[in-house]
């Protein structure tokens, strides 16, 4: 005996074929299916059945409607056994078709129960139902308002279809126009003009739209300035100056150029196209001639050409079309309309280039005459650098023609007295007084080493003139400021001396003997430090003179002054400190401020170049990586201070 399953998959399987035969209409075998008391309840008066007979009947009047038109799809079978019977729900999608496509129609709930009779299962009771307002009664489907329905819906489809259509078209010029804006922004150069004239052209013919030539043409008072593109549209062919005239005999020209309708079509026969083309050739002044233009044969076997031409606010773009055309297409023509705005755009970004690159042909010119100038002034400022260093190198000169004059007169002072003892030695040798003789060979000896120790101060008072002549060679030893500070001060003074016989001023010394070498330039810092010094003992002299600094008299105090410049160093650990302090009159707060600015000077004309303190700043700060101050009291005199780096810390 079978089991309960399957006796379920044998009810399952009458149920399949149940819903096969009837929506296929083979009613025999959908009769077979049919238990003797068959009852069907659907979704509408006209389908309720009681018999069998009924059933058959009803299945049979729906053939024409259902057959071939209908199908169950995404179905959800289940079958439960209730008592003696087998209950199938089903939940599936009704598909019909509807103009060769078959279309989702509803969804549909089935509720079925099936006896088993003499050994087969037999459908007994059948409910169907579906949320279907068009069902008319008599229908099982509303198929023919479903093709209906179709209908509409394909024409609001078609419709949609239209203005999407539009749409995309608009969508596909906004962005040709939004790439020809794109390569007007990147525009970094006038003639980039000719380029934007050649990618509308591309861009125009992209969008489906016919165009032969395209050109922009530029309305002047006295000619029109035009360039065109080549027949295919790859480059610039042409670019020509045209006579205004030649416009101005053409009256549907001449009237449109003066007029304001942003659009003219100038549809010319063959005679009248060949005619035009002709005066531009005669009359033109061509820039540039494109090898394959047409010839006038060409255009008498073409029968004509039409201008299509769109209005800007300089003139106009346009394109050429074959032929006779005076109805071009509307689409065409919008479009040629919105390119003309683009390149409005574009022009004026021509115009600024234009006259950004007429300034810059200006700026460069100025450039070069401002090089040219820069050039002269730094020749002028050479020489001045050269004779500050001149200038520096003759006081120097003076002061040590005296330094050296101490130490000359100690080795000739000591050789005349050692030429008088060696006679004396020859005469105590003679009368052979040993004793006497090594007297005098103790005198000769100490004698001796006084004219080596004063050659020596000779020899390096020689030897920093020579490093102070010669030029920098930017090499930095260990150097013992206390010794240099001191040198510069004496060949300062003695040089002043020498140059002004009436100058005369003390000078003082405060070094720290725990000053360690410092890694510099000999050559600069000497330099530095012969500046600083010359002008303090310059503001001494100005101030014992009663002049100020620029130039007036004053009288107060100089009975009592007494000019007095100082220089004093101090180790600061991390750096080393050098003061120059005079007392002469001070400077000014405004002087003081400008005070190593380049050219700036305080002396008379003639007496300073104003480059000292400014070479000065800059070889210390640029050069050693050092500071220089200033300080100053008017009526008590200046302080310069320089801080320069330890060789430990550097």
């Amino acid at each position: 005996m079978p089991n309960v399953k399957q006796r379920m998959e044998a009810a399952r399987k009458v149920y399949e074929t149940y819903w096969d035969c009837y929506t296929k209409g083979e009613l025999e075998t959908f009769a077979s299916t049919l238990d003797e008391t068959y009852e069907m309840i659907g979704t509408s008066e006209s389908e309720i059945c009681h018999t069998k007979a009924d059933g058959i009947k009803f299945v049979k009047g729906q053939i024409a409607e259902i057959v071939g038109k209908v199908e169950l799809r995404n179905r959800k079978i289940d079958v439960v056994p209730v008592d003696q019977l087998m209950l199938v729900n089903e939940h599936s999608d009704i598909y019909v078709l509807a103009d060769t496509i078959w279309r989702y129609y509803s969804k549909i709930r089935i509720s079925t129960l099936l006896r088993e009779t003499e050994g087969s299962w037999k459908v007994v009771q059948q409910h169907g139902s579906l949320p279907d307002i068009r069902v008319q009664e008599g229908e099982t489907m509303a198929i023919e308002k479903i093709s209906r329905e179709n209908l509409e819906l394909r024409d609001a489809v078609r419709r949609r279809t239209i203005e999407l259509e539009l749409q995309y078209r608009e969508l596909e010029t906004e962005a040709a126009l939004e790439r020809i804006r794109a390569q007007v922004t990147a525009m970094q150069e006038s003639s980039e003009l000719l380029d934007i004239v050649v990618t509308m052209r591309t861009e125009f013919v992209q969008l489906g739209h016919e165009a032969h030539y395209f050109w922009y043409m530029r309305w002047l008072p006295e000619k029109y300035e035009k360039a065109m593109t080549s027949g295919d549209g790859t480059r610039i062919g042409m670019i020509m100056s045209l006579p205004r005239h030649i416009h101005g005999d053409v009256k549907l020209v001449a009237d449109w150029e003066k007029g304001h309708e942003p659009v003219l079509v100038f549809a010319m026969d063959e005679e009248t196209a060949v005619d035009y083309v002709h005066k531009m050739i005669t009359l033109g002044d061509f820039e540039q001639v494109d090898p394959q233009a047409p010839t006038l044969d060409d255009i008498r076997h073409i029968g004509g050409l039409t201008f299509v031409m769109a209005r800007t606010t300089h003139g106009e773009i346009g394109f050429s079309l074959p032929g006779v055309v005076p109805n071009p297409p509307k689409d065409a023509v919008d479009a040629l309309v919105r390119f003309a705005g683009v390149f409005d755009l574009a022009f004026k970004r021509f115009e600024d280039l234009k006259a950004a690159e007429k300034d810059i042909i200006e700026i460069k010119a100025a450039r070069q005459k401002a090089e040219e100038a820069l050039t002269e002034l730094k020749a002028t400022q050479e020489q001045l650098v050269q004779q500050e260093k001149l200038a520096s190198l003759g006081q120097l000169t003076a002061g040590i023609a005296h330094e050296i004059q101490n130490p000359l007169n100690f080795v000739n002072n000591f050789s005349e007295v050692n030429r008088e003892l060696i006679a004396e030695l020859r005469e105590e040798l003679e009368n052979g007084n040993l004793e006497e003789v090594k007297t005098i060979a103790r005198d000769l000896e100490q004698n001796e080493e006084k004219i080596s120790h004063h050659g020596k101060r000779a020899d390096a008072i020689v030897k920093g003139m020579l490093q102070h002549s010669r030029t920098s060679s930017g090499q930095k030893e260990p150097t013992n400021i206390n010794t240099l500070a001191d040198e510069y001060l004496r060949l300062s003074y003695h040089g002043l001396r020498a140059k002004d016989k009436s100058f005369n001023a003390d000078y003082k010394t405060d070094f720290d003997p725990n000053l360690p070498m410092v890694e510099i330039i000999p050559q600069d810092i000497g330099r530095v430090l012969l500046n600083l010094i010359n002008n303090a003992f310059y503001a001494c002299a100005e101030r014992g003179r009663g002049e100020t600094p620029m130039g007036s008299k004053t009288s107060s105090g100089l009975d009592d002054y007494k000019p007095t410049v100082t220089v004093t160093t101090k180790n600061l650990g991390d750096k080393i400190e050098i003061r120059v302090k005079d007392n002469g009159n001070g400077i000014t707060e405004e002087i003081k401020n400008k005070i190593f600015q380049p050219f700036f000077t305080t002396k008379p004309t003639g007496q300073g170049t104003g480059l000292g303190l400014s070479m000065s700043y800059d070889i210390v700060t640029k050069g050693h990586g050092g500071e220089i101050k200033v300080g100053s009291a008017e009526e008590e005199g200046t302080e310069f201070i320089i801080y320069l780096p330890t060789r430990e810390s550097g």
